[in-house]
């Protein structure tokens, strides 16, 4: 089941869905300058529209300092929820705030339970029986989950504004050591950029790994390296599984690299749940800087990992990073979503060459 099917049934099923809106989430961009929220197939967009749609009460939840948006701001899909009553929490009245969201909870979802009998006729539960023991617990259980909520909602800001991935200390900076930029022609002439994931990363003894349709009909493929943006570097291609959509190039360069070119550490695909957060490095075809997509991971099926990110040419084999580790190789997109080749396939094609991809 990919992560769309998971939205529509998991949020078809619940009563409320809670919306908690930062100072960024109008505003928040992606690489190629687009608004995030413009972009359908955002998963937190998917998941306030599925909402809407389906008649689930949703709860804009205000915090940081966040206001609430009007409906000319918001995509048409998105603008009912300006006309939603609010719950602001700030950092100096957080419990007060916490308080009012559970009160407002325990409204909707009704604050008594379903009155009970015993098996005796007319035995109904009085006073100091499990009903009145039970109001407490609820409460609790509400608690316990909007401060779960809120907790996952600060961390996902934190992720996206300080760029640091979950599971490891590795920022986008350093990150970058691991990843080239690709230029090559086809045979017909036309100029393609992309990029390529270092493998191998001795001084003098590189080796690159890419998309074989990146560097197809170009025995002379040229780099660059993040901290050398105007130095190109010709590149040999060892291998390249041409006849296969999917497949890989190994590229190797015999100069010299910058020193702090090092092999990208590789994670196991199956590892991945669905809906984990992953980036894509690559490059805009349309020229610029390095870009950052983020996204999710969406399906596996065969090698082939299918993940929410919407990229560009320039981002064709360049990885898919996961806990600050390579887990995937960008092969492709198929229906607005990327696709990638999984970890074990790039160890398994690297092992031909007995280069062994870092744990």
């Amino acid at each position: 089941m990919d992560f769309v099917e998971v939205i529509n049934e998991k949020v078809g099923s619940c009563e409320v869905l809670l919306a908690v809106i930062g100072r960024s989430w109008l505003t928040l961009r992606e690489a190629n300058d687009a608004r995030r929220l413009d972009n359908s197939r955002d998963l937190v967009r998917l998941e306030i529209e599925t909402a809407l749609r389906r008649g689930v009460r949703v709860i804009p939840v205000l915090v940081g300092g966040a206001r609430m948006p009007t409906p000319d701001e918001l995509p048409e899909e998105l603008s009912g929820i300006a006309r939603r009553q609010s719950v602001e929490i700030s950092d100096n009245r957080f419990n007060e705030g916490v308080s009012a969201l559970i009160t407002v909870l325990e409204r909707i979802l009704g604050d008594t339970p379903q009155r009970a009998t015993s098996s005796h006729s007319g035995d109904q539960l009085g006073p100091g029986s499990r009903r009145h023991r039970f109001l407490p617990t609820r409460r609790v259980a509400i608690a316990a989950g909007v401060v779960a909520v809120l907790s996952l909602a600060a961390a996902v800001y934190y992720t996206l504004t300080t760029q640091v991935f979950s599971g490891a200390t590795t920022s986008v900076a350093e990150l970058r050591r691991s990843v080239v930029k690709i230029s090559s022609e086809s045979p017909d002439g036309r100029r393609r950029t992309g990029a390529g994931v270092v493998v191998k990363g001795k001084p003098g003894d590189l080796y690159v790994l890419t998309a074989a349709y990146v560097v197809e009909g170009d025995p002379r493929p040229r780099f660059t390296f993040a901290e050398t943006p105007n130095t190109a570097t010709v590149a040999r291609v060892v291998n390249i599984e041409g006849d296969d959509v999917g497949g890989f190039a190994l590229l190797a360069v015999s100069e010299t690299p910058p020193p702090s070119s090092v092999a990208l550490s590789m994670k196991p695909s199956q590892e991945l749940e669905v809906g984990d957060d992953v980036v894509v490095i690559g490059f805009s075809a349309a020229g610029g800087d390095w870009a950052v997509i983020r996204g999710n991971f969406v399906s596996r099926r065969g090698r082939t990992l299918t993940f929410s990110a919407a990229i560009d040419e320039g981002f064709s084999g360049g990885p898919v990073i996961s806990g600050g580790r390579l887990v995937g190789l960008v092969t492709g997109m198929r229906g607005g979503f990327t696709q990638a080749a999984m970890s074990e396939s790039i160890q398994t094609y690297l092992g031909s060459f007995a280069i062994r991809g870092n744990p």
